[in-house]
């Protein structure tokens, strides 16, 4: 998960992204990664430490919250990349405008990161 996310400053879009208000925040995706990758950083702590019920009661909170959205966030994602990509992915900037009738093409996030950011976080709160 925190590869995915790390991974972000090496595509293209990033620039873009960045100079926005919010920057990578404002995406949904990345709000439910860090809730999942708190929620598992917790569950890690809970087998290392000793049983504490405020961190029980603290972790089945945040898994109520990032479980259902990470899901979402998958199913939603997936679908629409499947079906109507041009809808989730954004296309190439152009410098300057153009009478071109040539469409730019998508720009594609690699499926290394893709899974990183969209799929392991639900896969990993269901396990």
């Amino acid at each position: 998960m925190a590869y995915g996310f790390t991974s972000l400053q090496h595509l293209p879009i990033d620039e873009w992204i960045s100079k926005q208000k919010g920057g990578h925040l404002q995406y949904l995706t990345i709000q439910g990664l860090a809730l999942a990758w708190f929620t598992m950083t917790l569950s890690f702590m809970m087998d290392v430490l000793p049983p504490s019920s405020i961190l029980r009661s603290v972790k089945r909170t945040l898994l109520m919250v990032s479980l259902p959205l990470a899901i979402v966030v998958s199913a939603v994602y997936w679908s629409l990349l499947l079906l109507f990509p041009s809808l989730i992915l954004q296309r190439k900037l152009e410098s300057e405008p153009s009478s071109s009738s040539q469409v730019p093409e998508i720009i594609r996030i690699p499926l290394n990161i893709d899974l990183a950011l969209h799929a392991v976080p639900a896969l990993t709160l269901l396990v």
